[in-house]
C-alpha cells in the first residue's frame, strides 16, 4: 500500500452495513471483489490508481468486513452498490469486477447505465448459458431445504465446511498461472477469513442471474466495455468472457499471458496498466 491517506468505515444501506475503504481524488474507480474473497484482493490496484483517481473498494454484503446476509431476504449486489456510491455523493465511476465481482459490475451497468463511464470485468462476465444458475462454477449452493432452521445450519469452524473451504482453495490455486505460489498466501489468508455463509445457508438470489443477457440483448450497450481475460484461467471463465464480447461486438478484450483466475494479483502491474489505458482513452 502507499502513503497516501484512506477514509475507511461502514455504511448503513438499510439494516445491513458494508465495510469500505476510499483513497486518492480524480474521477471515480470502484473495484469489485471475486466470491469467498475481499477488497484485500485489490491491493495493488488501489494503491497504483489512488495516485490518479478516487478509488472506492468495499466488502460485498456476506463477505470480509460487512454484514452477513439473512435467508430470505430479497437483495441485489448491484443495488447494495447504488446505494454504496449514493452515500458517498459518487455521480459516475468506472467500475471493476473481477469474477462475481464482474457479474455485479455488468448487473449495475444493466440497473443504472447513467451512473457508468466504463466497465472493466475479468474472470468471467456473464452467464456462459442462459438457463445457468452457476456463476464461474463458484459455489453458491443451497445449504438445506427450505424449513431448516437457521440454528440448524453448520457453524463455520465445522470440519464438513472446512472441507469443503479447503476443496475451494485447491480449485482456486488450480485456475490460477504462472505465479500461483507467489500469490498463495495472500489468498490463502482471505479464504481462511471467508465466512462461508454461501456454504452454511440458502443464499438469496443477489444477481439478476441469465436475465440479464437476455435484457442487454435488447437494450444494446453504448458503455464502454473492457474484458480481461487470463490465459491460464478455467475454461468456465473464459466461456463467460467470451460470451460478453459475442453479445457486445463493441467490448474490447485484453489478453493477460501467464495469468489465471486472480489476473489482478498474479500479473499485477501489467492488469492494471491495461485498466489505465482503458480508462485514459475512453476519458478523452
Amino acid at each position: 500500500m502507499n502513503n497516501r491517506e484512506i477514509l475507511s468505515g461502514r455504511l448503513d444501506i438499510g439494516g445491513k452495513e458494508l465495510y469500505y475503504e476510499v483513497s486518492g481524488s480524480g474521477p471515480a474507480v470502484i473495484l469489485l471483489h471475486g466470491h469467498s474473497v475481499d477488497h484485500r484482493m485489490w491491493d495493488a490496484q488501489f494503491a497504483s490508481l489512488a495516485t490518479r483517481y478516487q478509488v472506492l473498494r468495499y466488502d460485498l454484503r456476506g463477505y470480509g468486513l460487512s454484514d452477513m446476509p439473512q435467508e430470505g431476504e430479497v437483495y441485489l449486489h448491484a443495488e447494495d452498490l447504488y446505494k454504496v456510491i449514493n452515500h458517498l455523493g459518487i455521480k459516475q465511476a468506472h467500475i471493476v469486477g473481477l469474477s462475481l465481482g464482474a457479474f455485479v459490475a455488468l448487473d449495475f451497468l444493466y440497473l443504472h447505465p447513467d451512473h457508468v463511464m466504463t466497465v472493466s470485468v475479468a474472470s468471467g462476465a456473464i452467464y456462459a448459458n442462459e438457463e445457468d444458475e452457476t456463476v464461474n462454477n463458484e459455489p453458491f449452493q443451497d445449504a438445506g431445504s427450505a424449513h431448516e432452521s437457521q440454528s440448524s445450519r453448520p457453524k463455520r469452524n465445522d470440519p464438513s465446511i472446512q472441507e469443503k473451504v479447503d476443496e475451494w482453495f485447491i480449485n482456486l490455486m488450480e485456475s490460477c498461472g504462472k505465479y500461483k505460489d507467489e500469490i498463495r498466501d495472500q489468498l490463502w489468508r482471505m479464504i481462511g477469513d471467508w465466512s462461508a455463509w454461501t456454504l452454511r445457508h440458502r443464499e438469496p438470489k443477489c444477481l439478476i442471474g441469465p436475465d440479464l443477457a437476455r435484457g442487454l440483448r435488447a437494450r444494446g450497450v453504448r458503455t464502454p466495455i473492457l474484458v480481461i481475460i487470463g490465459s491460464d484461467d478455467s475454461e468456465g471463465s473464459i466461456r463467460s468472457s467470451e460470451k460478453l464480447l459475442h453479445l457486445v461486438p463493441s467490448a474490447r478484450r485484453a489478453d493477460i499471458a501467464d495469468a489465471g483466475h486472480f489476473s489482478n494479483m498474479e500479473q499485477p502491474e501489467v492488469f492494471t496498466n491495461v485498466l489505465e489505458l482503458f480508462f485514459e482513452e475512453q476519458e478523452q
